[in-house]
């Protein structure tokens, strides 16, 4: 079941050790739960994941009707968008281990890759808020963020999976505060769309603020700390 240990207990008093290793941040919340009661939570757990995939993908059918009616490049990056989201969430859950390399958890190492899959939010975010006409400076800043993405990816590929860790949550950080303030500047500028933009993005710079605190260890586990960045 996924990165589950599966061992029995015998009666009477023992002592186990578990030894755990990882180049990058450990978190390693431990339960102890009988089968009947793993499967009977894990089994909620997808429930609620099945609904969060659903919803992803009814928001990218109705964005490729909205494309289709429109043929504006907006709603083709908003999907790229919202389908990269939900790729980062599922794993971060553990899913893509679970669904696409089983049998190969070598591939786990290459998280930073998948975590600059956030790449995707630059050109939306460009394009909804028009920043090229804008906000000239910040166009220019925003697209060094997006060249910053895609080194994580020869540097993660090269081997260095802990730089690309690294490197791959503090660009996460400046895209984070870059989109906010483009967004507030353009709804200061009286750009009404860029209003529920600004919410948006607010609310989502908190939860993927608390969840680098949380991965980095400096927030302990907890069911909100764990979920912020989906809930966000």
């Amino acid at each position: 079941m996924g990165n589950y240990i599966k061992f029995k207990l015998h009666k009477g008093l023992y002592t186990y050790y578990i030894r755990a290793k990882n180049t990058n941040t450990l978190l390693l919340p431990i339960k102890l739960q009988s089968f009947e009661t793993l499967y009977a939570s894990r089994s909620n757990n997808n429930v609620w994941q099945g609904v969060f995939v659903g919803f992803a993908f009814l928001v990218v059918a109705f964005n490729i009707f909205l494309w289709y009616l429109f043929r504006t490049k907006t709603y083709i990056l908003f999907i790229l968008y919202v389908l990269a989201t939900t790729v980062l969430v599922l794993h971060l859950k553990g899913y893509t281990y679970l669904l696409f390399w089983p049998q190969s958890p070598v591939f786990n190492q290459y998280e930073a890759s998948i975590l600059a899959l956030s790449l995707f939010a630059i050109p939306f975010s460009v394009t909804f808020l028009e920043t090229t006409q804008r906000q000239a400076p910040l166009y220019k800043l925003q697209w060094a963020i997006m060249v910053g993405f895609l080194l994580v990816f020869p540097i993660d590929f090269a081997g260095f999976h802990t730089i690309a860790y690294q490197w791959v949550y503090l660009v996460g950080i400046a895209a984070c505060l870059s989109l906010c303030v483009a967004s507030i500047i353009a709804y200061v500028n009286r750009y009404n769309a860029a209003r529920f933009f600004s919410i948006a993005w607010l609310v989502l710079l908190v939860g993927l603020l608390i969840h680098f605190l949380h991965k980095l260890g400096v927030l302990g586990y907890g069911a909100f700390t764990a979920n912020s960045f989906q809930i966000a």
